[in-house]
């Protein structure tokens, strides 16, 4: 990947957004009940959004300019379009 580049930056769900903006708020103890935002930041991680460091209580995350501006651009009056969270196979069987 070039230094610079965010991949599948308009690619968010609604879910990652959400832990996006935890984590630009600081990470709020309390917030965040299950391990889903870790598995998140891990994806916003991946796109150049967030950086995280630490294991168990010593887990930490900060958004990078890129998540700021993604979250600026979603606030705006174009905001980028959510995506549908991945569905498992045994979840759609139902």
């Amino acid at each position: 990947m070039k230094p610079g580049w965010v991949a599948q930056r308009q690619t968010l769900t609604e879910k990652q957004v959400a832990v996006l903006r935890w984590i630009a708020d600081g990470c709020t103890d309390g917030m965040m009940a299950d391990q889903f935002h870790r598995i998140s930041a891990a994806a916003l991680r991946s796109r150049g959004l967030v950086t995280t460091s630490g294991r168990g209580s010593t887990w930490t995350a900060k958004v990078t300019a890129a998540g700021t501006e993604y979250l600026r651009d979603a606030d705006g009056q174009n905001p980028p379009v959510p995506r549908q969270a991945n569905v498992s196979v045994t979840q759609s069987s139902s």
